[in-house]
């Protein structure tokens, strides 16, 4: 399996297309902190971030260099999130389809590796490259 190295020039859609290429069963959600938290709050529906800008452009902070996100089959879930958000300033979901409704993880697929979660989805009937 191949590492994933996310570096502020990549656009973001070429961040998930290699995210999708790696696990074909998961997809990359990339979302401002404020909308999330704002959602989350009082809810409401969000929307994703343009694809097509850099995550340099998207960012509310900039990284040191020792702080950079490498994604591999045993990185958690919940630790791309976190990481995303800590090192970026970016709120990064992993989602996943199911007969055509999108879902967010959380609970214990959080708690999973990208690899098993990847795996349980492939195994129970869920959409392969979802949109």
């Amino acid at each position: 399996m191949a590492e994933i190295k996310v570096t502020g020039n990549k656009l973001l859609k070429t961040l998930m297309a290699e995210f999708q290429a790696e696990f074909n069963y998961l997809r990359l959600g990339f979302f401002s902190l404020e909308d999330w938290e704002k959602a989350n709050s009082s809810g409401g529906t969000i929307h994703e971030l343009n694809s097509s800008k850099r995550l340099s452009e998207v960012r509310t902070k900039k990284p040191s260099g020792e702080n950079e996100i490498s994604i591999h089959g045993n990185t958690l879930v919940k630790n791309i999130e976190k990481n995303f958000k800590e090192i970026y300033g970016v709120c990064v979901q992993v989602c996943y389809n199911k007969k055509g409704e999108r879902f967010y993880t959380s609970g214990k697929a959080d708690e999973l590796s990208l690899s098993a979660l990847n795996k349980f989805l492939s195994e129970n009937g869920y959409e392969k490259n979802p949109k």
